[in-house]
């Protein structure tokens, strides 16, 4: 959606990344009226109609997540309050896990002299 107000020329600290429209004609300076049907049409030209609004919530967090960022900065971001709820939106695959361990596990490894390696 800022990609795309970018492109309009809607750039300005009081325009509205979800404006108004109106008879075809877009106004960046009104929000827009009905935030559902906005949310609907953008699905649908995205091809994606079943993604849900606390979709994007869920891909963030898991992402910070994967990135390692610390869970009271997730906290913040997010807005949450609870671990609980942290752990509710957060759903690190099984990939970053595995390469979590790979990457401790090498550095165990970088650890060891290397004279004791070759033995």
């Amino acid at each position: 959606m800022r990609s795309r107000a970018e492109m309009l020329g809607f750039t300005e600290p009081e325009h509205f990344v979800w404006y108004a429209r109106q008879w075809e004609r877009l106004d960046p300076t009104r929000p827009v009226k009905k935030w559902d049907t906005a949310w609907r049409n953008l699905r649908a030209k995205a091809g994606l109609p079943k993604l849900r609004f606390h979709d994007l919530r869920h891909t963030i967090i898991t992402e910070l997540a994967e990135a390692g960022v610390p869970d009271h900065v997730m906290e913040s971001i997010s807005g949450h309050l609870s671990r609980r709820m942290l752990e509710h939106y957060s759903h690190v695959r099984v990939e970053a896990k595995r390469e979590a361990l790979d990457a401790r596990r090498e550095a165990k490894f970088e650890e060891i002299p290397s004279k004791l390696r070759t033995q």
